[in-house]
């Protein structure tokens, strides 16, 4: 396969071909990955900008070989080696999508602090892609970019689109409360952002009625008083 990599590269039929004689599905997927990857390499520190033709046309022949490697993966049933090269494709992908006479956003080569900067910063769906492509090298602190995004930015289109993304459990909403109660610099639109968040996004009522408690957010506690007075009175013994 290295052979055929080296003398064929453009012969993808004449590859799947061998590898369909010997068997050598995996072996095929793994070559057409790390040429790839070798290739995304070559690109670090050059200016991604769309009028540059072979940038273009390389991040467009690296997609191609990440979507032939996870495909190929996919039928030798390596389910995560194929959602690695399709995490990697969509990032390829992205990173065509935001291509630029000048300035371009980088995704592709990027250090982990770049990775978490730009994930904080950008919209839900570019940071979701870059995420996924660097989870392996990086971990995401969501509570993080969340509290930014939503608390501080009152960014809750942000929050609709991580919702269909992620399970939101009722530790988030904690970890977002007690993230507002030790942050000494939030403002009065951060309280009317938090406030927003107990009182429409969170359903359930017995922690919805503890951290507003904790927060001081009386205005949720008094709307809640239309509940039957016995239910209150055993929510606030949680």
């Amino acid at each position: 396969m290295t052979y055929l990599r080296k003398h064929c590269r453009n012969d993808t039929e004449k590859m799947q071909m061998v590898a369909l004689k010997f068997g050598m599905f995996r072996e095929l997927a793994r070559s057409s990955e790390e040429f790839a990857m070798k290739n995304v390499k070559k690109l670090k520190g050059k200016p991604l900008v769309s009028t540059n033709g072979e940038i273009k046309k390389t991040l467009e022949s690296v997609y191609d070989e990440l979507c032939v490697a996870g495909k190929t993966y996919s039928q030798e049933n390596y389910v995560s080696s194929a959602e690695r090269c399709y995490s990697q494709a969509r990032l390829v992908a992205l990173q065509l999508s935001l291509l630029k006479e000048s300035g371009s956003k980088e995704v592709i080569n990027l250090e982990p602090k770049a990775v978490s900067k730009f994930v904080e910063e950008q919209p839900f769906i570019e940071a979701l892609v870059v995420a996924d492509a660097y989870k392996d090298k990086v971990h995401i602190d969501w509570v993080n970019t969340l509290y930014k995004k939503i608390v501080i930015n009152g960014d809750f289109r942000y929050f609709q689109e991580f919702k269909m993304a992620f399970s939101v459990s009722s530790a988030l909403f904690q970890d977002l409360a007690s993230r507002f109660q030790h942050d000494k610099d939030k403002t009065v639109e951060a309280t009317n952002n938090m406030r927003k968040l107990l009182a429409v996004h969170l359903k359930n009522l017995p922690l919805k009625h503890k951290l507003a408690t904790e927060l001081g957010l009386s205005d949720i506690l008094q709307s809640m008083s239309s509940y039957d007075s016995g239910y209150l009175s055993d929510l606030a013994k949680l």
